[in-house]
């Protein structure tokens, strides 16, 4: 070959490199912006709650670290009704989501937490009556959940007056009976 179909042999290799390049730096920076809201959208989507969080910050690997999650009933109730409060939540998307541009949440970590499960007496109604799965019923959406350093309390109130029945301090894994051997 002569000198000159090398020079353009290396040129357009540049310039592939370089569109490639581009490509890939323009989907991080969309997903980036975007992956975030998806997160607390889909979480609220996926328990039919009011999601909250102080900040949402996406990694590199395709995950978004929350800080300061709280869920509530999707209904508003007269007391503090939170359901869920956790320090940090990771949420990990599946790899072939995100290439789809269609993230779906895989796993989720709760560090540092407290489940509040309330029950009024005086109307009969929980906090989490409206809590579900909404997952369109394809197999597969329920992603896994890993709870680490927090408590369960269940709690009566009634004219007023809530008394604390159960506390519970908690460490669990939550899978679809599937993925786990032998279930």
């Amino acid at each position: 070959m002569t000198p000159k179909g090398d020079n353009k042999k290396a040129v357009r290799r540049v310039i592939i490199v370089s569109a490639v390049t581009a490509i890939v730096v323009i989907a991080y920076i969309a997903e980036s912006k975007f992956l975030p809201a998806i997160a607390i959208n889909q979480l609220s989507e996926l328990t039919n709650t009011r999601v909250k969080a102080d900040s949402v910050t996406f990694s590199l690997n395709g995950s978004v670290l929350i800080r300061g999650l709280q869920i509530k009933p999707s209904e508003q109730l007269p007391q503090d009704s939170t359901i869920l409060w956790a320090r940090k939540v990771y949420i990990r998307f599946g790899l072939g989501s995100l290439i789809l541009l269609k993230p779906q949440v895989k796993k989720i970590s709760v560090h540092d937490f407290h489940i509040d499960l309330q029950q009024d007496m005086d109307s009969g109604r929980w906090n989490i009556e409206t809590l579900k799965h909404s997952g369109g019923g394809r197999g597969g959406a329920i992603p896994v959940v890993r709870l680490k350093n927090g408590n369960i309390k269940y709690r009566k109130m009634s004219q007023g007056g809530v008394k604390t029945t159960v506390g519970i301090p908690k460490n669990a894994s939550l899978k679809r009976a599937g993925d786990i051997r032998g279930a």
